[in-house]
């Protein structure tokens, strides 16, 4: 870590709190299965899309006050998780900044306990934003049980490979399948330029820089399936999934009566998850269509500033999608 300061000593410690919240909305997962056991036959391809939404129960919940984010949430509908997030950490900059407010003294319990607050309000949106998820899919058959997917989402681009170990045969009703990937976060590219879109929702970002972020998670899951009436496949998955992140960022903030600051830092984490998915999918030869629930326990730390986090918790992701299969 590396922090320049040139003003006053208490108004250092502020900035560099504030500027771990650069993580919001940024690091959203997708959790979601969306297929059964069954491979494509080679060498055939099938093309699918999904939404789906991440619904955490730990992090973010647990480390914001929720007396102030439910009444937020009420009264502003969808701009409650930004007010109830951002609003405190904007008016006490802008008033910072305007000289109207003095610096925060992290010695004064009161003033400690406003920036501990921050702290844990930052970093729990951080690692796990609630947010709605898209995604885009092609998989296509390799061999007889054998095939290989690509996904894209506005956030992230996976790879993966599935092998169906039982089933198969034309009379099965039930197959197994062990799928393996990795996926790759990149935070500026075709879809979202993540600092533009943070600059744009959130007043806080206008100090905030990213300075190319790194985050890589791979999973494993053991998918079953069935196949009933022709139509009727239902599924379900066990799986797991582990990642690690590391984003350097800079924040510049002005007080009138104070040099400039900047502060450089770099976060550094981990993140698994463990759980499983039940799911039903509709549907007929080349065209179905998926609904599914994804309940997973996820385990997480970051450090900012030396200062490691607990951010763990229960996380649901419902999603729904469909594919089409071209032989």
């Amino acid at each position: 870590m590396q922090i320049k300061v040139r003003s006053h000593g208490s108004l250092a410690f502020l900035p560099a709190i504030v500027a771990s919240s650069l993580l919001a909305g940024g690091c959203a997962t997708n959790l979601s299965t969306l297929q059964t056991a069954d491979t494509v036959s080679a060498p055939g391809v099938r093309v699918g899309a999904g939404a789906g939404l991440y619904i955490p129960g730990g992090g973010v919940m647990r480390e914001m006050d929720p007396r102030v984010c439910v009444s937020s949430l009420r009264d502003n509908g969808e701009d409650g998780i930004n007010a109830c997030l951002s609003d405190e950490y904007i008016e006490l900059l802008e008033a910072i900044q305007a000289g109207e407010a003095p610096p925060l003294d992290p010695d004064d319990p009161e003033d400690a306990e406003k920036i501990r607050q921050m702290f844990r309000n930052a970093v729990g949106l951080a690692l796990f934003p609630p947010a709605p998820m898209a995604e885009v899919s092609i998989r296509a058959g390799l061999a007889p049980n054998l095939d290989a997917g690509f996904r894209l989402t506005p956030l992230s681009a996976r790879g993966d490979v599935k092998w169906r170990f039982v089933g198969g045969e034309e009379d099965s009703v039930f197959s197994l399948a062990v799928l393996g990937g990795a996926e790759y976060y990149v935070y500026d590219w075709l879809f979202v330029d993540v600092q533009e879109f943070l600059r744009d929702e959130y007043e806080l970002f206008q100090h905030i820089v990213l300075n190319d972020p790194l985050r890589i998670d791979t999973e494993i899951a053991v998918i079953g399936s069935g196949e009933f009436l022709t139509i009727l496949h239902p599924y379900g998955a066990l799986k797991y999934r582990a990642g690690g992140f590391r984003i350097p960022l800079e924040l510049h903030i002005e007080h009138p009566d104070y040099e400039p600051i900047v502060v450089t830092d770099t976060i550094d984490g981990f993140v698994h998850f463990f759980g499983g998915t039940v799911g039903m999918g509709l549907g007929w030869r080349f065209l179905r269509v998926f609904a599914e629930v994804t309940a997973m326990m996820a385990v997480s730390s970051a450090t900012v500033l030396g200062d490691e986090i607990d951010l763990g918790g229960p996380t649901v992701y419902p999603a729904l999608g469909l594919a089409i299969e071209v032989p």
